[in-house]
């Protein structure tokens, strides 16, 4: 979807200290090969759509590594009541990359999905998507208003990947998904050292390791 900010094959971009807030539309947005970006110390409250967008669907068989997300970092930032409008949005929303690390960040209030990682189901086994990390953040109050949903959410095979040390807590009523949910297809991901606590609105499907489907594989 539409950006208030985007950045179309960037090498190297820095957002330290920056306020994202009141904004419609998805705040800032990664695209077409960005590496190497860092997103630091950052707010983004009362966001319509997500607060970063990394990447993006329809790359999985991209040749060029030049035109692949890689090397991008969210951490120590507070996402609160993004995907305000368009509630299909996670706080941090990822599409095919490699080597994206997502850490330290507080995610709060959320319609859906705290934070979403991967693409393309069971459908598209080989990509590039590879390495990826989601560590030491805090999810909380997610799942609001939708359902089958996670308070970290991935989809697809992604090699080398790592889900380790977050807490997520406070799962609302939305039907289906979980505290940690690698949906179809999800393979080669470490899922370790985890907190899910305060499930107490959930009625429907309240695991905290969502796993559902026989396409989901190689998740230790």
């Amino acid at each position: 979807m539409a950006a208030n900010v985007v950045f179309n094959a960037s090498r190297r971009v820095t957002l330290v200290e920056c306020v994202f807030r009141r904004l419609g539309a998805t705040a800032v947005y990664f695209t077409g090969g960005s590496q190497g970006a860092l997103v630091n110390r950052t707010v983004f409250a009362d966001v319509s759509g997500a607060g970063v967008q990394i990447g993006d669907y329809d790359t999985f068989a991209e040749p060029d590594p030049a035109k692949h997300e890689t090397g991008n970092v969210v951490t120590d930032s507070l996402f609160d009541g993004v995907a305000a409008e368009f509630h299909g949005n996670a706080a941090v929303s990822v599409g095919y990359s490699a080597f994206t690390t997502i850490s330290h960040v507080e995610v709060r209030n959320l319609s859906y999905s705290g934070i979403s990682i991967g693409w393309g189901w069971s459908r598209e086994t080989r990509t590039y998507a590879s390495n990826n990390t989601v560590e030491r953040n805090r999810v909380r109050d997610f799942k609001r208003l939708l359902g089958d949903g996670g308070g970290i959410y991935a989809l697809g095979p992604q090699q080398g990947s790592r889900m380790r040390y977050n807490h997520v807590e406070q799962m609302a009523a939305g039907a289906g998904g979980g505290g940690y949910y690698p949906d179809e297809g999800s393979a080669y991901w470490e899922v370790a050292h985890n907190v899910f606590s305060g499930a107490a609105a959930c009625s429907d499907d309240c695991e905290w390791l969502h796993l559902w489907n026989p396409s989901i594989h190689d998740v230790s």
